[in-house]
C-alpha cells in the first residue's frame, strides 16, 4: 500500500493544472498518483457569491493487486 499526500491548488474553475507530492516516493507511482489527481474535477470554493480559488491537501492511497 502507497500512500502520499499532495498540494493542490484549485481554480476558480474548479480544475487543477499542478500538484506538489509531499513524499519521496517511486517516481511511477507519483506520475499515477498526479495524473489521478490532474482528472478530478472540484466544485468551487465560493465567497461573496463569487468562486475563489483556493489551496488543499489530499492524500491518495494505492494498492497493488
Amino acid at each position: 500500500m502507497f500512500n502520499d499526500t499532495f498540494i493542490i491548488p484549485e481554480s476558480r474553475a474548479g480544475v487543477t493544472s499542478w500538484a506538489l507530492p509531499l513524499s519521496f516516493a517511486a517516481h511511477a507511482v507519483v506520475a499515477a498518483a498526479l495524473d489521478a489527481v490532474r482528472q478530478w474535477i472540484y466544485e468551487p470554493m465560493i465567497v461573496n457569491g463569487r468562486p475563489r480559488g483556493v489551496v488543499f491537501a489530499v492524500t491518495v492511497r494505492f494498492a497493488l493487486k
